[in-house]
């Protein structure tokens, strides 16, 4: 089991040494006992190296290795200096030279294909997920409380740490409460850096137990949210297909960054290594099941195509979430703008080669136009403000 050493640090030597020997250029990379599929692509002023032709690559011309070398390291050095689970990988990682291989290598697992292009800028984000305290004060639970739109319900804020092959550090967990039971909304997987809040996921937890008629009554209430009224007629039918808790949440983030003075939001939507990553593990899962066939067995035929089917039925699956994942961000934002003043979408994934950027500097929901959204907002900001007067209190 990993004894991370939070007072190491490493110089600039070390970790490049580690990076050129350990990860770029490699197809796989090993920590502990296993090795993970994590291409990476390069190209230095000196040469070009493509280990894998469906990943872009990680340019470090025109003098970008120099400034690469110090963020990495600013980057590598902050990674083990941090407290948060998503920094301290003890399930992979044997000791501290494993924790060293891991930072560097799953950091490429999150950049979109702008990131391989401007790979400094990509690093310095990561270094500022790890120190961001913008929600530090939801680090102990808040809670929004009687929204009277949901049937009087609470609604728990948690700035809570994610796990270590998560695509980021922290994400907000929301919980609705009503009387003495409660319901898990989707969780907003996020990241801050230079006043720019990024949001990697919208992610809903699968829960088997049912709900009480006190937490029915809130998921009726939540279809209050399909206003037809602000939806173009051509969308309507694609946006009511939307899980309305998943639009609650993505809009209760977008409240808190407001209120923080957050005026822009980006999307990250599609990961090229994460998504080759995974399409490659699904391959050497099932080669490694074809490999345990007798092929001498009268049934062998039999099994190999079972086998082959269940492969392309898991790849489709895989294709089919990277679908819905790029484009989810650009249809709940298009109907964010219908239902929230203020809201503009300023580029999309299109146009900035991976991301969608959403500037907030004027949102300002209306009561008219949404209530849902309009009386959670103003409970937000009342949170705030309250916790700000009592911090003030016992300075």
């Amino acid at each position: 089991m990993l004894n991370s050493n939070k007072s190491k640090t490493y110089s600039e030597q070390e970790v490049m040494e580690c990076f050129w020997k350990k990860v770029a250029g490699k197809k796989m990379v090993q920590t502990g006992l296993l090795k993970y599929v994590r291409p990476l692509n390069y190209k230095t002023d000196e040469k070009t190296v493509i280990v894998n032709k469906n990943i872009p690559i990680l340019d470090l011309k025109n003098n970008n290795l120099e400034e690469f070398q110090k963020a990495l390291t600013r980057y590598v050095n902050t990674f083990f200096q941090s407290d948060l689970y998503w920094a301290n990988p003890i399930t992979s990682c044997l000791d501290n030279y494993d924790k060293l291989i891991h930072a560097i290598s799953t950091i490429w697992l999150n950049a979109t294909a702008d990131d391989f292009l401007k790979p400094i800028e990509f690093v310095n984000r990561y270094t500022d997920f790890l120190k961001d305290q913008t929600f530090e004060m939801y680090r102990e639970p808040k809670k929004i409380t009687e929204i009277q739109s949901l049937k009087g319900c609470n609604i728990e804020i948690i700035n809570d740490e994610q796990e270590e092959f998560q695509e980021t550090p922290t994400a907000i967990n929301l919980i609705i409460k009503k009387n003495d039971f409660e319901k898990k909304m989707p969780r907003i997987a996020y990241g801050i850096s230079n006043g720019i809040a990024y949001i990697y996921g919208i992610q809903g937890i699968k829960t088997y137990e049912e709900d009480s008629p006190e937490i029915k009554k809130v998921n009726r209430s939540r279809y209050q949210l399909n206003n037809l009224e602000n939806i173009p007629e051509d969308y309507q039918s694609l946006f009511l297909r939307q899980e309305p808790y998943s639009y609650l949440s993505l809009f209760i983030f977008l409240s808190m960054a407001k209120h923080q003075g957050i005026n822009k939001v980006a999307f990250p939507s599609f990961l090229p290594m994460r998504y080759e990553s995974k399409e490659k593990f699904i391959e050497e899962t099932y080669k490694r099941k074809h490999g345990k066939i007798n092929n001498d067995s009268n049934d062998a035929n039999k099994e190999h195509k079972k086998l082959l089917k269940e492969e392309e039925k898991e790849k489709n699956e895989h294709q089919r979430i990277q679908y819905n994942i790029t484009n989810k961000f650009l249809a709940y934002m298009a109907r964010m703008e219908c239902d929230v003043l203020g809201i503009k979408i300023s580029a999309t994934p299109e146009q900035t080669n991976g991301t969608l950027i959403a500037d907030i500097s004027k949102m300002k929901p209306d009561l008219q136009t949404n209530i849902i959204f309009y009386e959670i907002d103003k409970k937000i900001e009342h949170l705030l403000k309250s916790y700000n007067r009592e911090e003030n209190q016992y300075r």
